[in-house]
């Protein structure tokens, strides 16, 4: 304690604060969830109570996307890259694969070129690779006074990876102008 009575009278708020968060003890993960405490078993909870199955029925997997596709004439530039890159949020948490968009940011004057040809052949195949559109769901505490041992205590946060968030914000300017939505959608 003399040491962060010292760090305050110095004015060294800095470690004074840091120190002082050390001290703080922070609960613990819980024992069990949903009376499991083996963290497959865990997880397993978590991935069917997050689980949404679509009203619209299995999806069908298609073998040869360029027999089926239609025409839509998209392609990106390297400046919709380089803009969609600027506009994002700094300091994210990332995706599966652990870029964030700081990692595209110092990437190089290159980048921008390469995923533009990337974003462009993804449109123009009618392709999506499964890597680009795999999410990570982490359980966030809703209520931390609450009974941490029930997952309805638990809210799902999906991690996308870097590379969907700079896809969605390349195609969230050009279907605007094609969809139209009310108020009681926001």
């Amino acid at each position: 304690m003399d040491a962060l009575a010292k760090k305050h009278g110095n004015g060294d708020f800095r470690g004074f604060w840091r120190d002082t968060s050390k001290m703080n003890i922070r609960p613990g993960l819980p024992v069990s969830v949903g009376g499991a405490s083996d963290p497959k078993y865990i997880a397993n909870i978590f991935k069917s109570h997050f689980c949404i199955k679509s009203q619209l029925g299995p999806t069908l997997e298609v073998h040869n996307a360029d027999m089926n596709r239609m025409a839509v004439g998209i392609s990106f530039l390297s400046e919709d890259i380089h803009r969609a890159i600027r506009q994002m949020a700094r300091g994210k948490s990332p995706g599966h694969d652990g870029l964030s968009i700081e990692h595209l940011q110092h990437a190089g004057p290159h980048i921008y070129k390469i995923l533009a040809v990337f974003y462009s052949l993804c449109v123009g195949h009618s392709y999506l690779p499964d890597d680009l559109m795999k999410t990570l769901v982490v359980p966030v505490v809703k209520n931390k006074t609450g009974n941490l041992a029930d997952e309805n205590n638990y809210r799902p946060i999906s991690l996308a990876t870097i590379m969907a968030k700079v896809f969605d914000g390349l195609l969230n300017p050009r279907h605007l102008t094609f969809v139209e939505s009310t108020s009681t959608q926001h």
